[in-house]
C-alpha cells in the first residue's frame, strides 16, 4: 500500500469520514445484470438506472412496477464485502443510486442503519452519528411509495429530486467535514450519474488539499475539466482501485482500527445480582447513543507485558481526566483515595435500598483532586462486583438534559434492581441542578437508579439549597496510606523512587503528586508533523509563561521537572497561531468544559488544515473528543494544567473577556448548550473565578443579547443566562438611572419569550425558569425604589408589588424547585417592610408571604428539612409584628373587601398549633374555632374570592376529619364520608376557578375526591393532566401511595374490590387486573406475586388500590 493510501487509512481511524457513492458502485458485481433483466422485462432503452425515468413513457402501472422491480431486489444476492464496508464507523452515506443495496449490506453487518430521503437547512440532530448510520438517498429510493421519497419515474421529476438533494449537497462544506474529516468517493462515472459534475465540484473546491479520496477513477475522468481543476489543485487523491480492495487490504494488514464487535446477534451480557443477563442488541444500540453501558465482555482484559504495562500507565496518565482509561484500573495502576472509599460506601448503601433515590450523589472538589478519575474508578468497582448494572455518561461532551431518554430506558430494563449512572460532568455551582433534574426526573419515572456526578467547589449556600449527599474530595493527602499508594504506583510503572522528591514542603498536595508522575516527553509536540507546516517544535515551556519565575506556582511547576519559560514573550508561528487554539481550550477547559471544535474553526476564520488537526492530535497537552452525533470537541488533558496554561498565557480579565465574547460571535444554533454551560461556569453563580468577570458581565451580555437580535440564535437558556448577567451587573452599581432601564427591557424581553410558550407542558422547565428570572428581575427593580424610598417610589413599589406577586403565584405552580419563588417573596417582602410604605400594605404583603409559606410547607413537607429553607424563615421575625392587627385595622381591611384582616385572625387562633404535624384530639377544638371563624356568614363574600382564605379552610378541613395534613404518611386510609368528600371537593373547585391554574398536589386531591365521589372517569382524567405536566421536580415522591381508596361511609376501611388477571409480566414483576366496578384496568407491581404461579383469567377478591403522582395502581391484595 502506497504513503497516500496509508495516509487515507489513517484518517479513516480518526475524525469524520462520509462516503458518497455513485450509481456505478456495484455495476460490475450486481447492478448491471439487475438493470439489463429489468430493462429487458419492461421493453426499455437503458441498462442502468436510467430505466426509472422511462417507466412513465412505457405507459405502465408505476406503483405496480415499482413494486415488482423491489421483488426482484430482495432476491438479488449481495456481495460478501459489505463486511470490509462496516469495519468503518462512517458519519454518513450518501447515495445519487437509488437501490438499497448498500442499506441492506449494512444491516447483514448488525449496524443501525436510518434511511433519510428528505432534507432541509436543518438536519437532523444525529445526522453525523457513528452510532445510527444514516444513509441519505439524494433522488429517492426503490422501495418507497410516496411522490418525494420514490425514485423519479420521469425526464420530468428528475429536477425535483434534484433541488431536494441540493438542501443536503449545499450544506457540505470545511465545517460539515471539519478539518480532520474527509470526503470519500467511489462508484461515480460523472458521464453517467445524476448527480451532475458541476455539482460535486462545487461541493470539492469548498474542502481542502487532500480532503477528497476518488476511489475507481478512470483516467478518462481527466477529460473533465472540472475534476482536472481538483486534482491539480490538491483536493482530490485518487486511485484506480476499488474502496473494498483498499479496504480489505487495510483490514489484513492491521492499518485498519476498528473494534472487534462484541454485540452478536443477540445481544450483549451484562451480570446483575451474580446472574447473567441478555440485554437485546436493538436495545444496546439505542441506549449506547447516550451513555457507556458497562457490559461483561468489555470488562475482560488479558496479561500485559512489562514495556505495555508501562505504556499503558503513560496513556492513563495523560488520558484518563478526559476519558476513563478501564484496563489501567485492572492494572491497578490509580490511587484509590480515602474520599473514594467514603464514596463508595455511601453509593453502596443507596444501591441497597429499595426506595427511590431522593438525591443524587456529588463528588466535588477543585481541580486536581482527582474527582474524574475516581468516579471512573468507583464504576469499574462496582462493575467487577457484578451486583448492579452501571452507566457511565460523559457530561460534558452529552447533554443530559436532553439524552435522558437512553438511561430511562435502561432503568426500564433493569426493573427490579437499581442502577448506578455515573455521571462527569464537573459542574459549576448552581449547575449541580443538572444532577438532581436527572434523580428527580427518574424517580417521576418509578425507575430505580443512583446518580453520582462530579462538582468543582460548592458554596454552603449551594449545598443546602441542592439536596445531595456530597463527598468532599480534598487537595490535601492525608492518609499514610495514600502517599505510601502514590510511592508504589510510581516505582512500579515509572521505575524509580519517588522518595528523593517528595519535599516537606509540597509533601500533601495531590497535584504536585500527580506532575512529578507525568513524564516529561509528554510535554513535547512530536517533530515529524511539525515538519510538515513550518512550525518549530513547542514545548510546554512556550506555551506557559511566567512574568516571574519566583512565585510559588512557578518554583512549584519547575520543581515537578517541567520547564518553563519567563518574561512577557510571544510566539508567532506561521500558517497558524497555535497559540490562539491554546488559548482558547485553555480560557474553556480550565472549568472542565469541552470546547465544539467548529467554534475553534470560526474563531481562527477557517484557518485550520488536516495538518494542523493533526498537530492538534499531538499536542499532548489537548484532546480530541467524538461525541455520539459525530462533532468533534477540544479539551485540555486536565481542567488544572488549563488553569495553569490559561493564567499564564492571558494578560489579565480584559483579554480572558475579550476570548469570551469571541467565543459567543461564533456559536450557531447547535452549540447553545455548550454556551450555555460556559456561561453559567463563568457567571453569577460562578463557584470557581469568585466573580472576576462581574465588570464585563455587561459587555458578555450584550454580545449574548447581539447573537440573538442580530444572528437569532438564542433560546430560553440562552434570554435566561442574559437577564441575569445584566441583573447582576447593576445589583451594585452607581448607573441606577440606566439600571432602571435595562431592567425593565430585559423584563419585557422574558416577559415576551412567556407569551410565546403555548404548550406549558411541553416547556414546563423553561416555562418555570423564565418565570423566575423575571420575578428576581422585577424583584431588583423593586430593590432600587425601596432604597431610594422616595414618595413617588413608594407609588411605584405598590404597583410593582402587585405585578411581582401575580408571577410569583404562577412561578409557584410551574417553578422546578418550589422554594425559589417563596424565596424571591420572602428577600423582597422583607425589603418592603423596611420602606416607608403605608402600614396596610406592609400587613397585606406579611399575610401575602405568610399563606404561601403555608402552601408551600403544605404541599411539600420535605421543605422544612431544607437548611436554606430555615435560614430564610429565620430573617422573617420583623414580618411576625405586622400580623398582631389591632381592631381598626382590622375593621378597615373588611370596609375594603379585603381578606388580609380574616386570614390573620384566623392563624392567630392556630398560634398554638403547628397544623404541619400531626394535631392531638384535643388540639383538634382549635382547628374547628379556626374553621368557624373563616366560615361566619359576615365573611362569606370575602372568604369565597380568597384563595388564601379558602386554602386554608381545605387544609384546617383536612386535619379535622383525619388529625393530620396532606402527604405526611403512606398508604393512609381516610375516614371521610361523602359528604367530607363533596365539601373538600367544591373547595378545590374554588380554589382552581380564584387560581386559573392549579398545582399539581391540588389536581392529587382532587383526583381523590373525584374518585370517592363515583366519578372515575374524571379522576382518570385529572391524573393524566398530572403526568402530561410532567412534574419531575416531585422526584422520588412521585411513585408513593399516599392514599388508599377507602369505604364512602367512614368507617376508615380500605374499599376492597374484584378483579380479573389480565396480563402476566414476570420480567417487570408486574400484572395487570381488570376491575370491573370502575370499569379500568390497573397494575400491580409485586415481584413475588408476578413470579407465582398464576394464569389469566383468574378472578381475586380484596384488592386494595392506591393514589400516587404517577396515577392509581393496585397497592395489595388481601
Amino acid at each position: 500500500m502506497d504513503i497516500k493510501m496509508r495516509s487515507f487509512i489513517e484518517r479513516l481511524n480518526d475524525g469524520q469520514h462520509y462516503l458518497l457513492l455513485g450509481q456505478q458502485y456495484l455495476s460490475d458485481s450486481v447492478t448491471k445484470k439487475f438493470y439489463e433483466k429489468i430493462s429487458h422485462e419492461l421493453m426499455g432503452n437503458t441498462l442502468d438506472c436510467n430505466i426509472f425515468l422511462e417507466l412513465m413513457d412505457l405507459k405502465t402501472d408505476i406503483n405496480k412496477t415499482l413494486q415488482w422491480i423491489q421483488t426482484e431486489a430482495d432476491n438479488i444476492t449481495l456481495p460478501e464485502w459489505g463486511g470490509y464496508l462496516s469495519k468503518v464507523r462512517w458519519n454518513g452515506i450518501i447515495t445519487s443510486s437509488v437501490d438499497y443495496f448498500v442499506e441492506k449490506m449494512l444491516q447483514l453487518e448488525m449496524k443501525s442503519v436510518q434511511p433519510v430521503y428528505n432534507f432541509g437547512k436543518k438536519l437532523l440532530d444525529n445526522f453525523k452519528s457513528k452510532d445510527i448510520l444514516h444513509i441519505s438517498y439524494l433522488y429517492g429510493c426503490l422501495n418507497q411509495t410516496s411522490e418525494n421519497e420514490k425514485p423519479p419515474c420521469s425526464k420530468l421529476e428528475l429536477p425535483s429530486h434534484k433541488k431536494n438533494a441540493s438542501m443536503l449537497l449545499n450544506q457540505i462544506d470545511r465545517e460539515f467535514l471539519s478539518p480532520m474529516g474527509i470526503l470519500v468517493i467511489d462508484g461515480y462515472d460523472y458521464k453517467n450519474d445524476w448527480l451532475d459534475i458541476e455539482e460535486l465540484y462545487a461541493i470539492c473546491e469548498k474542502l481542502d488539499k487532500e480532503q477528497v479520496f476518488f476511489f475507481g477513477f478512470k483516467d478518462e475522468y481527466m477529460n473533465s475539466p472540472y475534476i482536472k481543476k481538483l486534482i491539480d489543485d490538491g483536493i482530490i487523491v485518487y486511485n484506480n482501485r476499488s474502496l473494498v480492495s483498499v479496504l480489505e487490504e487495510a483490514c489484513e494488514s492491521g492499518l485498519l482500527e476498528y473494534d472487534e464487535e462484541y454485540v452478536d446477534s443477540e445481544g450483549i451480557i451484562i451480570s446483575v445480582k451474580g446472574e447473567r443477563r441478555l440485554l437485546k442488541q436493538d436495545k444496546f444500540s439505542e441506549i449506547s447513543k447516550t451513555c457507556k453501558i458497562l457490559n461483561d465482555f468489555e470488562f475482560e482484559f488479558n496479561d500485559i507485558s512489562d514495556e505495555e504495562e508501562k505504556e499503558l500507565f503513560y496513556d492513563f496518565l495523560c488520558r484518563s481526566s478526559v476519558e476513563p482509561v478501564w484496563e489501567a484500573f485492572h492494572h491497578k495502576m490509580n490511587v484509590i483515595r480515602e474520599y473514594e472509599n467514603n464514596a463508595m460506601r455511601v453509593i453502596e448503601k443507596s444501591l441497597n435500598s429499595e426506595k427511590l433515590s431522593k438525591e443524587p450523589i456529588i463528588i466535588c472538589g477543585q481541580s486536581g483532586t482527582g474527582k474524574s478519575v475516581a468516579l471512573a474508578s468507583l464504576a469499574y468497582r462496582l462493575k467487577m462486583q457484578k451486583q448492579y448494572p452501571v452507566l457511565y455518561v460523559d457530561g460534558r461532551v452529552i447533554d443530559i438534559s436532553s439524552n435522558k431518554k437512553g438511561i430511562e430506558e435502561f432503568c426500564s430494563w433493569c426493573d427490579d434492581v437499581n442502577v448506578a449512572v455515573f455521571l462527569d460532568a464537573s459542574t459549576h455551582g448552581n449547575d449541580i441542578n443538572k444532577y438532581v433534574y436527572l434523580n428527580n426526573y427518574l424517580a417521576s419515572k418509578g425507575k430505580k437508579a443512583v446518580i453520582i456526578g462530579t462538582s468543582y467547589n460548592l458554596d454552603d449556600d449551594i449545598k443546602n439549597r441542592q439536596e445531595a449527599l456530597y463527598i468532599e474530595a480534598p487537595i490535601e493527602i492525608t492518609e499514610e496510606k495514600e502517599i505510601e499508594n502514590f510511592k508504589e504506583i510510581y516505582e512500579k510503572f515509572v521505575g524509580k523512587k519517588l522518595e528523593e522528591l517528595w519535599t516537606s514542603r509540597y509533601d500533601n498536595n495531590f497535584l504536585v503528586a500527580l506532575y512529578r508522575m507525568l513524564p516529561p516527553t509528554n510535554y513535547r509536540i512530536r517533530k515529524g508533523i511539525l515538519k510538515e507546516i513550518n512550525v518549530d517544535t513547542i514545548e510546554l515551556s512556550e506555551l506557559v509563561t511566567f512574568r516571574d519565575n519566583n512565585t510559588d506556582m512557578a518554583k512549584l511547576i519547575q520543581k515537578c521537572g517541567i520547564p518553563i519559560s519567563v518574561g512577557n514573550e510571544h510566539k508567532e508561528y506561521n500558517k497558524i497561531n497555535i497559540g490562539e487554539v491554546i488559548k482558547i481550550v485553555s480560557m474553556i477547559g480550565q472549568y472542565g468544559i469541552t470546547i465544539p471544535f467548529d467554534i475553534v474553526f470560526r474563531m481562527l476564520d477557517g484557518d485550520i488544515s488536516y495538518y494542523v488537526g493533526k498537530l492538534l492530535h499531538k499536542i499532548d497537552f489537548l484532546n480530541v473528543k467524538t461525541d455520539t452525533n459525530g462533532d468533534l470537541y477540544l479539551c485540555p488533558r486536565s481542567s488544572l494544567e488549563a488553569n495553569i496554561v490559561a493564567n499564564s498565557i492571558m494578560v489579565g480579565v480584559r483579554e480572558s473577556v475579550e476570548v469570551v465574547i469571541k467565543i459567543v460571535k461564533n456559536t450557531t444554533e447547535k452549540e447553545l448548550s455548550f454556551l450555555v454551560t460556559f456561561l453559567k461556569a463563568i457567571g453569577p453563580n460562578s463557584t470557581t473565578k469568585n466573580g472576576e468577570y462581574k465588570e464585563y458581565y455587561r459587555n458578555i451580555a450584550k454580545a449574548v443579547e447581539e447573537l440573538r437580535t442580530k444572528e437569532g440564535i438564542y433560546d430560553i437558556s440562552t434570554i435566561l443566562q442574559e437577564a441575569s448577567y445584566i441583573r447582576e451587573y447593576f445589583k451594585n452599581s452607581e448607573e441606577k438611572e440606566e439600571y432602571i432601564s435595562v431592567l425593565k427591557e430585559k423584563q419585557n424581553l422574558l416577559l415576551t419569550e412567556i407569551k410565546k410558550i403555548k404548550n406549558k407542558t411541553e416547556e414546563l422547565y423553561g416555562y418555570g425558569q423564565l418565570l423566575i428570572e423575571v420575578s428576581s428581575n422585577i424583584g431588583a427593580e423593586l430593590m432600587f425604589y425601596c432604597n431610594s424610598n422616595s414618595r413617588s417610589s413608594l407609588r411605584i413599589i405598590s404597583e410593582k408589588y402587585d405585578e411581582l406577586k401575580e408571577y410569583l403565584e404562577k412561578a409557584l405552580i410551574y417553578s422546578p424547585d418550589p422554594y425559589y419563588p417563596v424565596d424571591i417573596w420572602a428577600w423582597t417582602s422583607n425589603s418592603l417592610i423596611a420602606t416607608d410604605l403605608l402600614e396596610d400594605k406592609k400587613i397585606e404583603i406579611a399575610s401575602d408571604l405568610e399563606a404561601r409559606i403555608e402552601k408551600l410547607r403544605s404541599e411539600n413537607p420535605e421543605i422544612e428539612e431544607r437548611e436554606d429553607y430555615n435560614t430564610r424563615i429565620l430573617k422573617l421575625d420583623n414580618l411576625k409584628r405586622l400580623e398582631d392587627i389591632k381592631e381598626e385595622t382590622f375593621r378597615r381591611f373588611l370596609k375594603k373587601k379585603s381578606d388580609v384582616g380574616i386570614y390573620l385572625r384566623a392563624r392567630q387562633l392556630l398560634n398554638s398549633i403547628d397544623i404541619n404535624k400531626k394535631v392531638s384530639d384535643i388540639k383538634i377544638k382549635t382547628i374547628e374555632k379556626a374553621i368557624d371563624y373563616l366560615e361566619r356568614d359576615e365573611f362569606n363574600d370575602i372568604v369565597n374570592k380568597s384563595t388564601k382564605c379558602q386554602y386554608l379552610l381545605l387544609k384546617l378541613y383536612w386535619i379535622k376529619m383525619s388529625g393530620k395534613p396532606f402527604f405526611v404518611e403512606e398508604k393512609t386510609v381516610l375516614k371521610f364520608d361523602l359528604k367530607v368528600w363533596n365539601r373538600l371537593n367544591n373547595l378545590l373547585t374554588n380554589i382552581e376557578t380564584l387560581e386559573g391554574e392549579s398545582s399539581v398536589q391540588d389536581m392529587y386531591l382532587r383526583c381523590l375526591c373525584e374518585f370517592h365521589l363515583g366519578k372515575i372517569d374524571e379522576c382518570f382524567q385529572y391524573f393524566k393532566e398530572i403526568k402530561m405536566r410532567n412534574y419531575y421536580y416531585l422526584g422520588s415522591r412521585n411513585p408513593i401511595l399516599y392514599y388508599i381508596a377507602s369505604n364512602v361511609d367512614g368507617n376508615g376501611k380500605a374499599q376492597e374490590f374484584m378483579g380479573q388477571l389480565k396480563e402476566i409480566e414476570k420480567d417487570k414483576g408486574r400484572v395487570k387486573f381488570y376491575l370491573p366496578s370502575i370499569r379500568k384496568a390497573l397494575w400491580y407491581y409485586n415481584k413475588d406475586f408476578s413470579s407465582s404461579d398464576l394464569s389469566e383469567g383468574q378472578v381475586y377478591n380484596g384488592i386494595h388500590i392506591g393514589f400516587s403522582f404517577m396515577g392509581i395502581r393496585i397497592s395489595d391484595i388481601q
